[in-house]
């Protein structure tokens, strides 16, 4: 089976987003263990990127000025 990885499904398994994080992180393990063939969009890689880098300049923010 062949299945298309989500950018928000990666997303919670990178961050620990819960109460999304165990299901990804199923999700993530049967495409490890190649119970399925797991594909994510080219598009995902920049997406993935703007938002995690976001997401830590934001609380580096909140570190520095608090």
């Amino acid at each position: 089976m062949k299945i298309l990885v989500d950018t928000n499904v990666l997303i919670d398994y990178l961050v620990g987003r819960e109460p999304y994080f165990e299901t990804a992180d199923k999700i993530i393990q049967i495409c490890c263990d190649k119970i399925v063939t797991g594909f994510m969009a080219a598009h995902s890689v920049p997406n993935l990127f703007f938002i995690l880098r976001k997401d830590y300049d934001h609380k580096d923010y909140d570190k520095k000025f608090v």
